[in-house]
Formats: structure tokens, C-alpha cells, sequence
């Protein structure tokens, strides 16, 4: 929380039920973000903006990934520096393929579908970790692609 300005920001309850949000869970959407500050979609949306305008190195602390938020990159990059237990703050944060493939389940349990960039940003990893995670839900059954290529997507198999 140190890093963030401006310093208000730092004592903003907002600010910090979406930072909470997002060290338990890869991404956040508006229904998540009224829900922990227990508000109507007006004031989630507004808390979104603050955090958005606030900083860290910078950069934006939150940034949009479609219909939902993530942490931004320099965030992340804290997070990783620090002595966390993995387990309790944004265990998302692991190369772990079966750990990426549960974060797109998530994400489609949200969204109608996934690319392979997507889960590169929502997990931190490498195209080919993110490739991989995919094909294993794939050959489970649980996915199907849409399309080929770099312009491949991903959905639930019963959610054509």
C-alpha cells in the first residue's frame, strides 16, 4: 500500500476492498466490486475509477481486461518480490498449469469464451504455459476452441 499515490489513496476503503479482491481472486468484475463494498453498480463503478487513477511506479494499479480488472503489471511485480505465502495472496500468480487452467475455467464461468492472451495477462505466464493450460482443459472435454491460431478462443463446452 505504500507505493500507491496519491497518498489518499492509501487510506481509501475502496481502494483497498478491490486490492483485497484481487490478491484472492485474478480478476474482478463489476458485480464482484459492488458486492465487497456491499453498493449498487454506481458506486462499484466509481471505486473502479478511483482505483484506476491511482498509482503505483506510475502505472495504474487496476487495469481493464475486457469486462472485468486486473492487476497491473507493476502490482504484480511487488507481489512476486514479496515473502507471501503463495497459497494466501494471488496464488494466481504460479506457472502451475493446473492452476491456470482453474483461473479460465473462472474466467468462463464469467465470460463467454477465453484467448490464449487473456489467460497470459489474468495468470503473468508465458504464451506457451497459457497454450498448454488450454489444451489440457481441451482434451478434458471441458473446452472447445473457436477459431484457430493466434485468433483462437475458448468456451465451455456446454455453452455453445
Amino acid at each position: 500500500m505504500d507505493s500507491i499515490v496519491p497518498l489518499p489513496r492509501q487510506h481509501d476503503y475502496r481502494v483497498s476492498i478491490i486490492l483485497y479482491l484481487l490478491f484472492n481472486k485474478s480478476f474482478v468484475t463489476l458485480r464482484d466490486v459492488a458486492e465487497g463494498l456491499q453498493s449498487d453498480d454506481d458506486s462499484a463503478r466509481l471505486a473502479i475509477d478511483v482505483a484506476q487513477q491511482s498509482t503505483v511506479g506510475s502505472e495504474p494499479l487496476i487495469v481493464a481486461l475486457g469486462d472485468a480488472w486486473i492487476l497491473n503489471d507493476p502490482v504484480r511485480e511487488i507481489l512476486s518480490q514479496e515473502k507471501w505465502t503463495p497459497s494466501r495472496v494471488a496464488a494466481y500468480l504460479t506457472t502451475n498449469r493446473n492452476a491456470v487452467a482453474n483461473i479460465a475455467i473462472q474466467w468462463l464461468a464469467e465470460f463467454p469464451q477465453i484467448s490464449t492472451g487473456e489467460l497470459m495477462r489474468l495468470c503473468g505466464v508465458s504464451r506457451g504455459i497459457a497454450q498448454r493450460a488450454l489444451q489440457t482443459l481441451q482434451a478434458r472435454g471441458d473446452i472447445m476452441a473457436v477459431g484457430s491460431g493466434r485468433s483462437a478462443a475458448y468456451r465451455l463446452c456446454d455453452a455453445r
